[in-house]
């Protein structure tokens, strides 16, 4: 068996694996990784090769953030070592010893202070790795049923944004972008709200290609002609994320939801995660906000271990 890194592996192979594989989800596939390299994080990536057959993947990025370096993303937990189940007697066990030793080995060697790993919050999900030295650090994210009928949906929504939708619905015109075409608005709009360029233009265009590809989608509004609010979903395996947004008037951004809503629903998605709901502090009340668009909450199971430097 062979431990080579993510780009010797190649892109084509490692995204392969993660398609077939229950345990794997957009954070596990390649363009994502290049995301987080594209944003500063160094890649230390692996898998492993039984004879010519990938079997393991441990997507792994390096991050520092106030003198503190970690296996994270974007300071959070990182999507954890994944192996194939279809071997012989035994593989799982070899196959799990071999990434965690690895992992931990990269570990000393480049100093980190953290390691934190999740798994994704949806069903059929394989919890395939058991990550030992850790502790649980698992919290809840909403996530909708949108295999339900519309009129379920909208009954889900909290009684306070129904009203909001529909003012939003005749003062704004809301448009669908699956062309990444109002990327460039977009990170306008949100640079302007932020006062600076939060990150590399080149990953706005990542996110345009991967709307192209059909896994990234922008709900947008327009008042009188001007851009006023702006809300990127990412796609995959039937589910979608609700990634990042920006508006002038937070009392349009109902409408984005749900609109995009319907716009996944109609494109066959099956399960939407609105994001983290239990973040500390809430200090923006976002976890308030994703809580009122419906559906339920729904544990992320996530470890992290320190080390002592």
């Amino acid at each position: 068996m062979r431990v080579p890194q993510r780009v010797e592996i190649g892109a084509e192979t490692w995204n392969q694996f993660c398609d077939a594989h229950p345990g794997a989800w957009w954070w596990w596939r390649s363009e994502w990784l290049d995301y987080q390299v594209a944003r500063g994080a160094q890649d230390l990536s692996f898998g492993i090769l039984d004879a010519d057959r990938l079997v393991a993947i441990c997507p792994l990025l390096l991050e520092k953030r106030e003198g503190v370096r970690s296996f994270t993303m974007e300071g959070h937990p990182g999507p954890a070592p994944t192996y194939l189940w279809d071997n012989q007697p035994g593989w799982q066990v070899t196959s799990s010893t071999l990434l965690m030793d690895r992992i931990w080995k990269l570990a000393s060697e480049h100093r980190i202070n953290r390691a934190a790993f999740r798994w994704p919050p949806f069903p059929g999900v394989l919890f395939s790795v058991q990550v030992e030295h850790c502790q649980d650090i698992s919290w809840h994210t909403q996530v909708l049923d949108l295999t339900q009928s519309e009129a379920v949906l909208h009954a889900g929504l909290r009684k306070s944004y129904q009203a909001l939708i529909n003012a939003a619905n005749h003062s704004h015109e809301i448009v669908v972008d699956d062309t990444g075409a109002l990327l460039g608005p977009f990170r306008e709009l949100h640079t302007a709200k932020s006062g600076r360029e939060t990150r590399p233009v080149k990953t706005w265009l990542m996110q345009a290609d991967w709307c192209k590809q059909g896994n990234g989608l922008i709900v947008a509004a327009t008042f009188g002609g001007v851009w006023d609010a702006f809300s990127y979903w990412l796609i995959y395996k039937g589910c979608a994320y609700y990634a990042s947004s920006t508006s002038l008037n937070r009392n349009v951004m109902h409408a984005l939801v749900w609109r995009a809503i319907l716009e996944l629903k109609a494109r066959g998605v099956e399960r939407l995660e609105m994001g983290w709901l239990d973040s500390p502090g809430d200090p923006l009340g976002l976890g308030v906000f994703k809580a009122g668009c419906g559906g339920e909450a729904v544990p992320v199971i996530a470890v992290e271990r320190r080390f002592d430097r």
